[in-house]
């Protein structure tokens, strides 16, 4: 696959500090273009962050995709510079703010996909650069042990009942989400992202490196009761063939999603990553019961594949001021 289809579910509404559930903060039924001269860029993760002069003499703050997104499209800071007029395609905020999240921008008749996932849903042609660079069969790793890229937007099916429907609707995302203040969220919430992920093996335990957030969970594969971040729970996983699965539990997370769902004490995860005979694909499921909230349990359905020169790169979420 050329192109890396995945999607992020967070994004920016808030001109100060952001990082919410994109259809939460924008219209992306909406789309619209804002023409302008660039005078500032906040070239930083989770999300760059343009501030615009409109043709009106109206300030926009203009959010597109992650750093790490842009430069596995093959872009870098130099993209855009201050002083540059340019036009920025994409959903505006759905509270009447004067903020974009763009999807593509236009510079001199070039139109750069600067939120890359979300250029991909609207059909714009973007480049994975790892993927581009073909690597001779004998270096495949046939193990789990390696990275793996996100290949497949993550399907999620939840029920909530009428308790976690009245939680939801106090939601705040401008004031609630931990995410505002670059607070990496718990289980199951930090397995829904679009980046690559790396297995490590030790002697007693597995760690699963996840690149949002700078994040890495520890999978204990022989018995121990040790939980290195209550956020995450304890995991104990366990082989079934070349099957991994990953029972989770005693999570000391509030939340299920970005969304404002809740997730009880007593929620519990079982994940199964299964890879194919040549290791080239990895699928994920997921059920996560949550029987305080959720009618029945959720589910969580994606895949990663084998990318040789893909790579865990630093996320480095930072606020802008």
């Amino acid at each position: 696959m050329k192109n890396y289809l995945c999607i992020i579910f967070l994004s920016v509404i808030s001109p100060i500090k952001a990082h919410h559930a994109v259809d939460a903060a924008y219209d992306r039924n909406q789309l619209t273009s804002i023409t302008g001269n660039v005078e500032s860029i906040f070239w930083r993760n989770p999300h760059v962050v343009f501030e615009i002069i409109d043709e009106e003499g109206i300030n926009w703050v203009i959010e597109s995709g992650s750093i790490n997104s842009l430069m596995r499209a093959g872009f870098d800071r130099t993209i855009i510079q201050t002083g540059d007029k340019a036009t920025f395609l994409g959903a505006p905020s759905r509270r009447g703010l004067n903020a974009l999240a763009a999807f593509t921008v236009n510079i001199n008749d070039t139109v750069i996909p600067i939120w890359p996932q979300r250029a991909i849903e609207i059909g714009i042609e973007v480049r994975d650069v790892a993927r581009e660079t073909e690597v001779p069969s004998s270096e495949q790793s046939s193990n789990l042990f390696k990275v793996w890229s996100r290949s497949l937007r993550l399907q999620k099916l939840i029920a909530t009942n009428a308790f976690a429907e009245s939680f939801r609707t106090q939601w705040d995302p401008l004031a609630d989400d931990p995410a505002l203040l670059c607070q990496p969220p718990g289980m199951p919430s930090m397995m829904d992202n679009p980046y690559p992920i790396a297995f490590e093996e030790y002697d007693d335990h597995i760690i699963l490196r996840l690149e949002e957030w700078d994040s890495h969970r520890v999978i204990w594969m022989k018995n121990n009761n040790a939980i290195n971040d209550p956020k995450m729970g304890l995991s104990l996983g366990e082989w079934d063939g070349n099957k991994l699965i990953i029972k989770t539990n005693m999570i000391d997370y509030p939340y299920f999603d970005d969304l404002g769902t809740p997730l009880s004490e007593e929620a519990n995860v079982i994940e199964r990553f299964e890879p194919n005979e040549q290791y080239t694909v990895l699928k994920y499921s997921a059920t996560i019961y949550n029987p305080e909230y959720f009618d029945v349990p959720a589910t969580f359905e994606g895949q990663w594949e084998w990318v040789p020169l893909e790579k865990i790169n630093r996320f480095d979420c930072a606020l802008r001021q």
